[in-house]
């Protein structure tokens, strides 16, 4: 770690508090425009170039002097200093905390209901966030699990099927007979 003297010090303080002085004062111009009278000084590049030069400024006047600064000063400019790890640690945790947040939402309504289940067939809805209203015929198998078809029409959510018999089945279509509610559906699945 390098150390400057007060002298040394003090001839860097003097350039660099007036760069952050002149950029304080074009922002505030360059704010005072925007807002009064919907105008900027010409190109985007200015007011990048102003807003890095105010930051930087500050930044190099805590960590050039730190030893010499008054505890105003430090205050002050070492907002500069530690500004940019304050932003990426609030960035991530932002991330962070939105999983924690919405991991149980978004396991909730992506995971599908059975609707029937037996060894050979599941008929559950097809499941997500903006997901249509779609129910899934499913083979089971061993170790997999095959869609056969979809039905897009209107079903009763009632997660209460039972008695799942296939009565035809052919190379775009199976339909099948099952008990909802009581009452016997014929359900044509597209494949």
């Amino acid at each position: 770690m390098f150390y400057i003297n007060n002298r040394t010090f003090t001839k860097y303080k003097k350039y660099l508090v007036r760069i952050h002085v002149i950029s304080v004062a074009l922002l505030l111009v360059n704010v005072v425009l925007i807002i009064g009278f919907e105008s900027s000084f010409r190109t985007f590049w200015f007011d990048r170039l102003v807003l890095l030069c105010f930051l930087l400024s500050g930044t190099f006047i805590f960590a050039i002097g730190r030893n010499h600064l008054k505890l105003r000063d430090k205050l002050y400019f070492g907002f500069f200093f530690f500004y940019p790890f304050v932003v990426v640690l609030a960035s991530v945790m932002d991330r962070i905390f939105f999983v924690l947040v919405a991991s149980p939402f978004l396991w909730v309504s992506t995971t599908p209901e059975i609707y029937y289940h037996d060894s050979n067939y599941d008929i559950r809805p097809v499941k997500g966030i903006m997901a249509p209203r779609i129910l899934e015929l499913i083979k089971n198998e061993v170790f997999l699990e095959t869609r056969v078809g979809t039905y897009r029409g209107e079903y009763i959510e009632n997660k209460a099927y039972q008695n799942l018999k296939i009565i035809t089945q052919n190379s775009d279509s199976i339909s099948v007979s099952v008990d909802i509610a009581g009452v016997t559906k014929n359900i044509v699945f597209l494949k």
